[in-house]
């Protein structure tokens, strides 16, 4: 029949099997402060234009308002297209 060998782990001494394990370990630990530096500073480059967002003079006033039913915002919900943004509280596939 066409029965194939099982694969095996390549044998080999304890120290080389300590030495791959720690390279792996060093990696993927590598990766993840890599991860963490980088949103650490996408963090700050959002609170950077939210600060400056909120240092501009506004010469407009919203002092009319009209009530909206469910089901425009309902609507209204449902018509807005996927798109987000990092500065959007909630995505818009979460909203929808």
């Amino acid at each position: 029949m066409n029965r194939q060998a099982p694969k095996q782990l390549p044998t080999t001494d304890d120290d080389e099997l300590l030495h791959v394990a720690n390279k792996f370990a060093d990696f993927f630990h590598a990766k993840i402060l890599t991860i963490s530096k980088d949103l650490d500073q996408m963090k700050a480059t959002i609170m950077n234009v939210y600060s400056d967002t909120s240092q501009t003079d506004c010469q407009s006033q919203l002092s009319n308002f009209k009530l909206v039913s469910c089901e425009e915002l309902a609507s209204l919900i449902k018509g807005s297209s996927l798109k987000s943004c990092q500065l959007d509280p909630v995505p818009a596939l979460v909203l929808r």
